[in-house]
């Protein structure tokens, strides 16, 4: 291989896309997580101040929730479709001396 070959990390996309996912749940949590310590504070003003938060938080969260399931599916399709070109390349070298199909199903020569 040389050094101007593509190279894709299958593995670290995966695991990026994960780590997209477990961001995105946490983010999502958010609410739920003061909610639970709400009868620990005390002061009015600060169980105000994070109600607000957590009010503007649902407000621009979806948005985010949004943006990091493109993202994620980005990262999925990407692995598939490298995958399946791998697979493809390797049976047309298995199959015979010709490389990868061309475009219309066509075999090119390397």
């Amino acid at each position: 291989m040389s050094d101007n070959d593509l190279k894709v990390p299958y593995e670290m996309l995966e695991e990026f896309g994960e780590e997209l996912e477990s961001v995105r749940t946490r983010m999502n949590a958010t609410g739920r997580t003061v909610d639970n310590y709400e009868d620990d504070i005390g002061d009015s003003s600060v169980r105000k101040a994070l109600e607000d938060f957590v009010s503007n938080w649902r407000d621009g969260r979806q948005r985010i929730d949004d943006q990091l399931t493109a993202l994620k599916e980005i990262a999925d399709m990407v692995v598939e479709e490298f995958s399946a070109l791998d697979r493809e390349y390797e049976a047309s070298l298995e199959g015979n001396a010709e490389g990868p199909p061309a475009p219309g199903g066509e075999q090119t020569p390397i």
